[in-house]
């Protein structure tokens, strides 16, 4: 994506009255002018959030962040200091992450973004307790989310039990860390919530699967997609303009079958649907199918 093309997009941005936008990559520290695009994102009245590997960030580019008024970042981290140096490949990333949060996070607002593996899963409530010290406000974790063909880690991938017995531990955990915040962007996980507050949906969305409620991708080419996972553009930013894309969001059949959810196998069925959905794109890699069931769903363990 180039700087004028990032400039032109902003600029539909304001025009729609989006609220935050996140540069992430990839990693968004390689492009030059990155900088520049965060001050301008907010002269046009939109919050820059940086999602990042901190792999190119130092004093002197959070400085020039919090000094244009930048307040959100979030850091990729893939375990403790070990664990997350051996798989970035990088020694002592970690321990450069954790002085410049603790330096900065008075000023500015930091989550953690874990994908779940077998090499981490033994040190989540350690690097929470961690995290939580330095002045972190979210913690938010996953498990891998398979997009390209063959792309099975056997150290990440999990089974649907072990999946069940994971995420149920850590929602019983979440209260014994009262300084941050945990959340999951995983549908599946936010069942635990729903049983927990004890949620009665009235037949429309109200949470899980975020496809078509609100969030875009937008690619280097210009693309435009609803899920970062699914590569079946809506439209793209050369051919089109971006309030015309999402004009036609209504119309899309995969949009209308996602949000319709009678239309997904096992979900159609599921008390829940309306606050979960499954991950789709899971489905649609096992599967080749957007609306076959989520292959890690546990409802039937609960």
């Amino acid at each position: 994506m180039t700087y004028d093309f990032a400039i032109n997009v902003i600029n539909q941005l304001s025009g729609l009255d989006v609220p935050i936008v996140t540069f992430t990559g990839g990693e968004p520290t390689i492009f030059n002018k990155l900088i520049d695009l965060v001050e301008y994102t907010i002269q046009k009245g939109i919050k820059p959030r940086l999602q990042t590997n901190f792999t190119n960030i130092d004093k002197l580019f959070l400085d020039k962040f919090v000094n244009l008024g930048g307040r959100i970042i979030s850091v990729s981290i893939d375990g403790l200091e070990e664990t997350h140096n051996n798989t970035r490949g990088k020694d002592g990333l970690f321990q450069k992450i954790i002085a410049l949060i603790s330096k900065y996070s008075n000023v500015i607002s930091f989550q953690a973004d874990l994908v779940l593996s077998k090499r981490n899963q033994s040190e989540v409530y350690m690097l929470i307790d961690k995290l939580q010290t330095i002045g972190v406000k979210v913690f938010s974790f996953r498990s891998i989310v398979p997009v390209i063909e063959g792309d099975i880690i056997d150290n990440y991938d999990f089974s649907k039990e072990e999946l069940f017995k994971i995420y149920k531990d850590i929602h019983k955990k979440t209260d014994k860390f009262e300084g941050i915040k945990i959340v999951s962007p995983d549908p599946l996980y936010n069942i635990f919530k729903i049983i927990d507050k004890n949620i009665i949906h009235d037949g429309t969305i109200m949470g899980g699967c975020s496809i078509g409620l609100g969030l875009l991708s937008i690619q280097p080419n210009g693309d435009v997609l609803s899920c970062t996972f699914i590569n079946k553009p809506l439209g793209n930013l050369h051919k089109e303009n971006l309030k015309n894309i999402i004009k036609k969001i209504n119309d899309d059949e995969f949009i209308h079958n996602v949000l319709l959810r009678e239309n997904i196998k096992k979900c159609s069925t599921c008390k829940y649907k309306y606050l979960c959905g499954g991950c789709r794109a899971r489905a649609l890699h096992f599967s080749d199918n957007i609306l076959e069931e989520d292959p890690l769903c546990f409802i039937d363990m609960l």
